[in-house]
Formats: structure tokens, sequence, C-alpha cells
């Protein structure tokens, strides 16, 4: 609602008006619209409207207002979407990889894990990873090059 009053003397009583007739609407049932009030006045700063128990927010140029009544929409528009589903982790096999850094200590001390043991660990909490072969000579490097291509690093 944008309010450019032409004459000072009548201001007031539109302002009372206004903030009755959204007191009116709300008491109606209408409580889904955002009502925002700019005041175009020689004011620098516009005081909130009251109407009934709420108070309008008053702003001074309409598009602060309009910038303001985005926002509000997009975070009405937020708040009726769906809620998300929790992550579930079923599929994610905490003992498994327990059990197998447990006999990887009991068999080397407390040590890297090899590339091969990496992945089991990765495998079991469902953590793919990219295939990166080793190569220990240039013909096996060429050989890691021509299956996963080029540039190698």
């Amino acid at each position: 609602m944008i309010y450019t009053p032409v004459e000072q003397s009548q201001s007031e009583a539109i302002m009372t008006a206004i903030g009755e007739a959204v007191a009116a609407a709300r008491a109606a049932g209408v409580a889904d619209k955002p009502v925002l009030l700019c005041t175009m006045t020689s004011s620098a700063r516009s005081a909130p409207l009251g109407a009934g128990m709420e108070l309008i927010p008053a702003i001074a140029f309409p598009e602060n207002a309009v910038r303001a009544l985005g926002k509000i929409a997009a975070y009405a528009k937020w708040r009726r979407e769906p809620l998300g589903l929790p992550w579930g982790f079923d599929d994610a096999h905490a003992d498994e990889a327990r059990a197998l850094c447990r006999d990887i200590v009991a068999a080397r001390g407390d040590t890297w894990l090899t590339q091969e043991e990496l992945l089991r660990v990765l495998n079991a909490f469902g953590l793919p990873m990219v295939p990166s072969p080793a190569a220990h000579s240039e013909e096996e490097a060429a050989a890691v090059a021509a299956l996963i291509g080029f540039p190698l690093s």
C-alpha cells in the first residue's frame, strides 16, 4: 500500500483508516497477506502503523518496500516447501570398517592404510573413489594411462 499525503490535514485520519482496514481484514480471516506501508512523506523515518495487535512496517520509498516484499515472498515460498527427509545411513557398515581397521592395527600397528585398505574402508561407508591405480614402472604408467587417460600426475 502506498500513501502519498497530498493534504497534511487529512493524513492522520487516512493513516487511522488504513490501520483499521487492515485490522478488520485480519479479524475477517485474511491472515496470509503481507502488508507494507509506503508513506511518501518528507519525514526521514516512517514509524510503523498500528493495526489492532499488529504493527505494519512503514517504509519511506517504494523501491525499498518492493525489495522487502520480495524477500517476504521468497521466505513464504521456502516455508511452503515440504520438509526434507533426514539423511539415512542404512547403507553404511561402520562395523565392517571398524573390524578392518582393528585387524590392520593388530597386524601392523599404528600405520597408514594401503590404497586397497582405504578403498575397503570408504566402500564400507558407501563413499566411492575414482579409480587410481598405482604404477611402479614406466611400462605400468603407460598401461595405466591407456586405461584412465592422460595426463598422469
